[in-house]
């Protein structure tokens, strides 16, 4: 993807922010030791980039893409011996903030009207040199984020298409897609999230936090790739079929059961509780190229 070139920290590039203007980004090393470091992200359909407008077949049918964006937080390097180092994100005033990264595939151009322009591939962060087997990271927001006023809120949680209510929080994952009998939807948030009303913010951590906490090993995240494959994390879904009464494909609503539990299975999450499953790690979705 064109947008893959379009960050060069090390030299000091450019970031395309969600209103297609170039932002500067920094190279310094810290006082702390700390080396800047980038990680790219992809996402794939069948093994070929996203792009908008494309109709692909699948294993769980064919489907034209709209959108594809998600959430990172709590991101961490992994070491030979599995063990984690959490990153120091760059705050970016675009993608980038309070430890958070929004991944965005989309460019707003032909189906993904509901998207944006600019596109984000790679996170930009700080970490200690060493040797790294793989990445970690929560797909999604901590709960102190998950909830509050949209309008308000600082890039990158300033994007109301990756918002649902002040009650039900953001969509830490959103694909959009067109099936054989119609929009089929991969919208994966918290449920069960209770307040006085739909504009208060829960004071609890809702029943389902559907927060996946995803680790892939075997590769170093620093000068591979990490991959979203689409084909991978709708295995065992059916995107020419949805449950009368239910939202369109998976919204994480417990209507949504039939179609949910593929999809949170390819992530690790049990579908009724929204808690991992030995930490997780069934998830198939994303995986590492060296």
């Amino acid at each position: 993807m064109t947008s893959l070139a379009t960050v060069l920290l090390a030299c000091g590039g450019s970031v395309s922010t969600p209103d297609g203007v170039g932002h500067s980004a920094g190279s310094s090393t810290t006082d702390t030791g700390e080396v800047p470091i980038e990680l790219a992200f992809r996402a794939t359909a069948g093994g070929v980039d996203f792009r908008c407008g494309d109709t692909v077949d699948l294993p769980s049918g064919r489907v034209t893409l709209s959108d594809l964006r998600f959430y990172v937080s709590e991101v961490a390097l992994v070491d030979a011996e599995g063990r984690e180092v959490p990153l120091r994100l760059r705050d970016d005033d675009a993608w980038q903030g309070e430890g958070v990264a929004l991944m965005d595939f989309e460019d707003g151009s032909a189906t993904c009207e509901s998207g944006t322009a600019g596109q984000h591939t790679r996170i930009e962060a700080w970490a200690p040199a060493g040797n790294w087997d793989g990445l970690a990271f929560d797909l999604g927001l901590p709960f102190r984020l998950d909830h509050g006023d949209v309008g308000l809120s600082q890039p990158p949680l300033n994007v109301t298409g990756m918002f649902w209510s002040w009650q039900d929080g953001y969509k830490f994952l959103r694909v959009d897609l067109t099936g054989t009998a119609g929009t089929w939807l991969v919208h994966v948030g918290s449920s069960g999230c209770v307040s006085s009303g739909s504009a208060q913010a829960p004071m609890v951590e809702c029943s389902r936090p559907n927060r996946a906490r995803v680790v892939v090993r075997g590769y170093d995240p620093t000068a591979g790739v990490t991959v979203l494959e689409l084909a991978d994390l709708l295995r065992g879904a059916d995107t020419g079929a949805d449950t009368a009464g239910s939202g369109p494909g998976c919204m994480s609503a417990p209507a949504d059961a039939a179609e949910c539990g593929p999809v949170f299975a390819d992530l690790g999450l049990d579908v009724a509780t929204g808690e991992c499953v030995d930490g997780c790690a069934g998830q198939i979705a994303f995986h590492g190229v060296p």
